[in-house]
């Protein structure tokens, strides 16, 4: 579903597209929602309207199990340094989750995923976030593939990475970089051992954390606790 605004009421957010809304705060006419602004439901709870950014969204696309974390995929962009001219390999595209923040900050993608239900899944988000720059194709990384030009980064959201080494030296440029997210120090370990035999530089592993604080007047403490979510592995090519 395309969302348009966002309504945000008593810390509860509504994902809106067309039509009056209705919740258990109240009704809010569509005339009244396309204003935006500050704006009261017919029972007297206020509602702040903002239009819907790429992170909300984000929010609403259809997912499938173990997606990437905004945390870690801020990372891969700075680290990977994706911009508006880079080039970017990806596989594993689940729900395409990783594969829509990539593009919207690079010029193309090549993103390979071997579950036709997923691609399909994929594709109907890159719709409804209007992305028209991801070429996603059924294949599998482990496996020689057909890519027709070199890319400025990798991104691998695979258990079995290292199996991967060779289309990754393949088609990744001299001095571009590939990154890894791997949930366990275990598969990190068998990345880096294999990463050996290939021209591929290890520069870093880290683990990201991330801790929400409730601010509401006297009332300020950490919201939850710190959770780990996984390894992201850089190298890079020489």
């Amino acid at each position: 579903m395309v969302i348009n605004k966002v309504l945000l009421s008593q810390e509860n957010w509504y994902f809106w597209n067309k039509g009056d809304f209705h919740s258990n705060f109240g009704i809010i006419k569509e005339k009244d929602i396309l204003k935006g602004g500050m704006i009261k439901s017919n029972k007297g709870n206020i509602f702040y309207v903002f239009d819907a950014n790429f992170f909300d969204k984000m929010q609403k696309i259809k997912r499938l199990p173990q997606a990437i974390m905004e945390k870690d995929i801020a990372s891969i962009l700075m680290y990977a340094d994706i911009n508006k001219k880079s080039i970017v390999l990806e596989a594993g595209t689940g729900s395409g989750k990783l594969c829509s923040y990539l593009a919207r900050y690079s010029k193309k993608i090549f993103s390979f995923e071997i579950n036709e239900q997923f691609i399909e899944v994929a594709k109907e988000n890159f719709k409804d976030l209007n992305l028209k720059n991801i070429e996603i194709k059924k294949g599998n990384i482990y496996e020689k593939i057909d890519l027709k030009e070199k890319v400025d980064a990798v991104c691998l959201d695979l258990p079995e990475s290292w199996e991967a080494l060779k289309n990754v030296e393949n088609n990744l440029k001299p001095g571009g970089v590939f990154v890894s997210y791997l949930p366990t120090i275990v598969q990190v370990i068998n990345l880096v051992k294999e990463s050996q035999k290939y021209n591929l530089k290890f520069i870093k592993c880290i683990e990201n954390t991330e801790r929400s604080w409730i601010v509401e007047n006297e009332r300020v403490r950490p919201e939850n606790k710190t959770q780990f979510t996984a390894f992201l592995v850089f190298f890079r090519k020489y």
